[in-house]
C-alpha cells in the first residue's frame, strides 16, 4: 500500500474542512431562502374567505406565512398581499378547503446546526491527530534528550517539513551521543594518565622523604642548624607534593570505581594530634597559630585510616592556605552518635556566589588567586567521607572566617 504523506493528508483534511464549511453555508442559505413545507391545512367555506383573510391580515395571527410569487402555480387561485407574496388555494374550488401554510417544523434548524457542528468537530479532530502526532513525538524526543538519553531517535514518516526537522533532530542526537562517547574516552584516558603519573611520582617522592628522615636522624653524619633547616624545607615540600599526588591517585580510583575502602576502628584523637603536630611548621611559615582542642573521652570511629588521614589533612591544609593571618583552630567533638572534626580559620570566608561550586572538582574561588593548589581537596574530602558513611560540609561562614566540618558515625560501644 502506498504511503500517504503527511503533507497530502494535511491538504486532504484541509480541503474536506473547507468543503464542509462551504456546505454548511450553502445549507444555511438554502434553509433561509427555500419556502417552508406545509405543516397544517386550514379549511375555508367560500372563496371570498381567502380574500378576507388577505385583507384583514388574520392569517398572520393564525401563525400562517405566505409563499413567494415564484411559488404560485398555474391553475390555482392566488390572492396577492401587495408585498410580492400570495395566499394560495390548494385547488380551484368555489368553496376553499385549504390554504398552503408556511410554517417550518420545530427543531429543524437546531438539528441541522448540531449535525454540521459535530461533523466539523470530527474533521478538526482528524486534522489535529495527523498534524499533532509527529509534533508530540518530537516533543517527547526533546524531553528524553534533556533527561540524558543521548541515543533517542524520533520516527516521523514521509517527506514533509516535520520529517526534515525529525531527521535534523536525529542527526543532532547522534552527534551528541558520539561526542559524549569521545568525551568519556578522553576522561578515562586522563584518569589513566593521572593514575600512571601519580604512581611514577609517588615512588621518587617516597625515596626523597626517606633520605630526608635518614639525614634528620644523623645516619649520614651530624648536620648543622642551617643544614637541618634546609632539610626541613625539602621534606615539607616533598610531603606537600606527595599529598597532591595521593589526592590525584585517590580521585582517579574514585572515578574509576576501583577505590578500596578498608574500614578499621581508630582513635580519632590520636589522628588529630598527629596531623596538627605535623602541620605546625607549615602554619608557622605564615605566622599562623595552629591550635587543637580534644575531648577527654576517647572518640572511636570505624573508617579507613589512610583515607581518614587524607580528609583531616586536606581540611587543615586548606585552612592554612586561605588564612592570611590569625589562627587555625582544630576541634574534635562527640555530638549524639557522630564524631565531628572541625577546622575553623580566620580567613575571608567563602563568597556566597561560590558556595554552590565549593565541593566541585578542580573548582577554585575568587579568593584562591595566587594560592597554590588544584581545587580538588574539598571535593575529594567530601567524596571520601561519603564513601565511609560520613560527610564534609561548610558549617559556618562569615567575614571572620569559615568552619569546615567532617562528620562520621561513632562506633557502638
Amino acid at each position: 500500500m502506498a504511503k500517504v504523506s503527511l503533507r497530502n493528508r494535511f491538504w486532504m483534511v484541509s480541503l474536506a474542512f473547507v468543503l464542509s464549511a462551504f456546505i454548511l453555508v450553502f445549507f444555511v442559505l438554502s434553509f433561509l431562502l427555500t419556502p417552508p413545507v406545509i405543516s397544517k391545512l386550514v379549511t375555508l367555506d367560500e372563496e371570498k374567505k381567502l380574500h378576507q383573510l388577505a385583507r384583514s391580515g388574520q392569517w398572520q395571527e393564525e401563525g400562517i406565512r405566505a409563499v413567494e410569487a415564484a411559488d404560485a402555480q398555474p391553475g390555482l387561485i392566488a390572492v396577492p398581499l401587495g408585498d410580492g407574496r400570495f395566499l394560495v388555494s390548494e385547488r380551484p374550488l368555489n368553496a376553499w378547503e385549504a390554504l398552503k401554510v408556511v410554517r417550518p417544523p420545530k427543531g429543524r434548524g437546531l438539528l441541522a446546526l448540531v449535525t454540521w457542528v459535530g461533523l466539523l468537530y470530527g474533521l478538526a479532530a482528524i486534522l489535529s491527530h495527523f498534524v499533532n502526532k509527529p509534533i508530540k513525538e518530537l516533543a517527547q524526543g526533546v524531553r528524553a534528550l534533556a533527561e540524558g538519553h543521548r541515543d533517542i531517535q524520533v520516527q516521523v514518516p514521509d517527506e514533509t517539513e516535520l520529517a526534515e526537522l525529525a531527521r535534523g533532530f536525529n542527526e543532532m542526537t547522534r552527534q551528541l551521543s558520539q561526542r559524549e562517547k569521545e568525551l568519556e574516552e578522553a576522561l578515562l584516558a586522563k584518569e589513566r594518565m593521572f593514575a600512571s603519573t601519580s604512581h611514577e611520582l609517588r615512588t621518587p617522592l617516597t625515596v626523597i622523604l626517606g633520605y630526608c628522615q635518614m639525614l634528620e636522624e644523623g645516619l649520614k653524619g651530624e648536620l648543622s642548624e642551617p643544614q637541618r633547616a634546609g632539610l626541613a624545607v625539602i621534606a615539607r615540600n616533598a610531603r606537600g607534593l606527595l599529598t597532591q599526588v595521593e589526592m590525584l591517585l585517590t580521585n582517579s580510583k574514585l572515578r574509576a570505581g576501583t577505590l578500596t575502602v578498608e574500614l578499621d576502628r581508630i582513635e580519632l584523637r590520636e589522628l588529630a594530634d598527629e596531623l596538627v603536630e605535623d602541620l605546625k611548621p607549615l602554619a608557622r611559615e605564615k605566622q599562623l597559630e595552629l591550635r587543637l582542642k580534644l575531648p577527654d573521652e576517647p572518640v572511636t570511629v570505624e573508617v579507613d585510616p589512610k583515607l581518614a588521614g587524607q580528609i583531616a589533612r586536606n581540611l587543615i591544609v586548606n585552612a592554612i592556605k586561605f588564612t592570611p593571618q590569625g589562627q587555625i583552630e582544630v576541634t574534635l567533638l562527640k555530638i549524639d552518635q557522630s564524631a565531628e572534626f572541625s577546622v575553623k580559620d580566620t580567613g575571608p570566608g567563602v563568597q556566597v556566589a561560590f558556595q554552590e561550586r565549593l565541593f566541585q572538582e578542580f573548582s577554585r574561588g575568587p579568593n584562591s588567586e595566587g594560592i597554590e593548589g588544584t581545587g580538588l581537596g574539598l571535593a575529594l574530602s567530601q567524596r571520601l567521607a561519603q564513601a565511609m558513611n560520613g560527610d564534609v560540609l561548610l558549617a559556618e561562614n562569615g567575614e571572620e572566617g569559615a568552619t569546615f566540618c567532617w562528620r562520621t558515625p561513632l562506633c557502638e560501644s
